[in-house]
């Protein structure tokens, strides 16, 4: 599950990834979200005696309280009374209150952080048929998030909340259909539950369903349907995925006319994500659809490079080689192969052979010098930051993450400036801090950090450690909306519809007082 509150930390770069959470919730901002969560609430508290018979009035009003300071409807948002109020009602077999809890305990939000309690209550509620629960619990056992990994009991559970409609469990069961995880492989299942979701308006179901097009699985091949339903994702969603896949289908001319500036296009609405910034680098480096720039490929492919993708590694590596876009240097050059071929690049690999032939001894040794730094200093700290927040391959330690990230960030690492300013904003291995979270959003958000910018414009908005200030959380939301931040698209939206015409006005001046001042 990600996170579930608007800050966001900076995930590893797309891969295997873009198939591991395909049902992850969208976040709006709490303005939004917390509106939609307290109507559904209401909604729930309503139906509630109707599904529960066995509830009493008291468990209810103990939900309700727990939902008040949750959401701060009329009182102050309280993470640990609302946990207090959701366990007095769960402990009276209310399922929305077990859900609830479960949630805080998943989360760490107003209790302990406790996995294996959260699935413990998430599974009180989901045997009561809540759907949510049900959904979470799926999760739970694909992931082995408090209970042992188990893909056909999640496969169970994701089945029993799809067939309440739940759109996240249906695009999840649609990819364990793909997969073989937990099941059997049948494509046609797959594509009969993505087509749920996406029906729903499921973004990530809509890509997926669109890639079973684009690929022949469970359906005839058929690139323009595959267009549809990217084209959906992208424009109704916002989805970086369907922009970069629809951008790729002009690129190709599969579905669509090819159209190498529509492509430029779709790379540039979601230029935050990874795979968008490689192909914007290739397209300034060849000419396509773009004036042919080098120094503006290079700027693209650094991008990539810096958060760990072996493509834009390199290509850098690349351009270095041959000076173009940047000062030929065949040290920096042999630096950036050598940090693709570590993540299995082919090409970086025999590159970087081929170079230690052309360097002389002394060119070497500052090679590895440079490629040493750049990996322990930097790449390496922030690396091994993500491994300790997300268990993999050493204990799960919020603690040692910080650790390493304090030491990434310390030498500019945007990515893990910005997550280390979200464990002082959660209080995830250090002491909660705003005043820090706002101190590191701001270095990386001033580097171009798209997701630091997205966090300091929330700060902006709950007043965390700065004045409220609608207007400056405008700014950033736009600044992060401009290198293709879906999220921040939609918050600048969201927010904007709520300010006066003079804080609209005053919000542009200060963009445009920014964007100067960084072009300078």
């Amino acid at each position: 599950m990600n996170e579930k509150d608007n800050f966001a930390l900076v995930p590893r770069p797309p891969g295997a990834l873009e198939k591991a959470a395909p049902g992850a919730k969208r976040i709006l901002s709490s303005m939004v979200a917390d509106a939609l969560a307290l109507a559904h609430a209401n909604v729930v508290a309503q139906s509630l005696s109707a599904l529960q018979p066995g509830v009493g009035a008291a468990a209810e009003k103990w939900y309700e309280e727990g939902q008040r300071y949750r959401y701060g409807k009329v009182v102050t948002r309280d993470y640990e009374a609302a946990a207090k109020w959701f366990r007095m009602a769960a402990e009276q077999n209310h399922a929305g209150a077990q859900y609830e809890l479960g949630d805080c305990y998943e989360c760490g939000r107003g209790v302990v952080e406790d996995r294996a309690e959260a699935a413990n209550w998430y599974r009180k509620a989901a045997e009561q048929n809540h759907v949510e629960a049900q959904y979470e619990l799926g999760g739970c056992y694909e992931y082995g998030r408090g209970v042992e990994k188990d893909h056909a009991e999640a496969a169970n559970w994701y089945r029993k909340a799809a067939e309440q409609n739940h759109a996240g469990a249906q695009t999840m069961l649609g990819f364990c259909y793909e997969a073989g995880e937990g099941v059997e492989i049948d494509y046609m299942q797959a594509v009969k539950w993505y087509r749920k979701a996406a029906e729903q308006n499921d973004a990530t179901a809509q890509v997926l369903l669109g890639i079973c097009y684009s690929a022949g699985k469970g359906v005839e091949k058929d690139f323009v349907e595959a267009v549809k339903w990217y084209r959906e994702a992208a424009e109704e969603s916002g989805s970086d995925w369907a922009q970069y896949k629809l951008g790729l289908c002009y690129a190709e001319g599969r579905g669509v006319q090819k159209d190498y500036g529509e492509a430029v296009k779709w790379y540039r609405e979601s230029a935050g994500y990874s795979l968008s910034q490689y192909e914007l680098g290739l397209c300034y480096e060849n000419g396509w659809g773009v004036e042919k720039d080098y120094v503006e490929a290079v700027k693209w492919f650094r991008k990539l490079a810096e958060r760990g993708g072996p493509d834009g590694q390199h290509s850098l590596g690349r351009c270095y080689l041959y000076g173009t876009g940047v000062v030929k240097d065949m040290v920096e050059a042999y630096k950036w192969f050598r940090l693709a071929a570590d993540r299995a690049h082919q090409d970086a690999s025999e590159a970087m052979v081929s170079m230690r032939a052309l360097l002389s001894p002394t060119q070497f040794e500052e090679g590895e010098r440079r490629y040493r730094e750049a990996l322990f200093e930097k790449g390496c700290a922030y690396d091994l930051g993500l491994c300790h927040k997300d268990g993999h391959g050493v204990p799960r330690d919020h603690a040692q993450a910080v650790h390493w990230y304090r030491k990434a960030a310390e030498q500019g690492h945007a990515d893990a400036q910005n997550n280390l300013g979200w464990c002082y904003q959660e209080g995830r291995g250090v002491p909660q801090d705003h005043a820090q979270a706002v101190h590191w959003y701001r270095k990386a958000a001033e580097q171009g950090n798209e997701v630091a910018e997205r966090n300091l414009g929330f700060c902006y908005v709950h007043g965390r450690s700065v004045s409220e200030n609608p207007v400056e959380a405008c700014k950033w939301f736009r600044l992060a909306a401009d290198q293709g931040d879906s999220r921040a698209k939609e918050e600048l939206a969201a927010l904007s519809t709520l300010m006066s015409p003079t804080e609209l006005a005053e919000t542009e001046r200060l963009y445009e007082e920014y964007s100067k001042r960084k072009q300078a």
